[in-house]
């Protein structure tokens, strides 16, 4: 084990030194393509946080009705009223 962890602070510092050395090349492509890229990403947060919280929304909306809807039928269930009053024939209404 300690043999795998030396090698990798090994590794850890040649990558290190090979990033400061490429610093003058690697830099000026980061500030010309990584700001607008991280830019858009930020952009593409905000509208998918925008989308979630409206589902989320509509989500809790679903529920709460469906929630009323159960809690009419266990009332209607527990006091024994019917669902639905009978519909009279229109040959009887005349």
């Amino acid at each position: 084990m300690a043999r795998g962890y030396t090698s990798g602070v090994v590794t850890g510092i040649v990558v290190s030194l090979a990033a400061a050395a490429l610093a003058p090349v690697w830099r000026p492509a980061l500030s010309r393509w990584g700001r607008p890229a991280l830019k858009g990403a930020v952009k593409q947060g905000i509208v998918a946080y925008a989308v979630l919280r409206e589902r989320a929304s509509e989500v809790g909306e679903n529920m709460s009705d469906l929630l009323a809807e159960a809690q009419v039928e266990l009332a209607t269930e527990s006091t024994g009223e019917p669902d639905e009053e009978p519909i009279a024939p229109a040959a009887a209404a005349e």
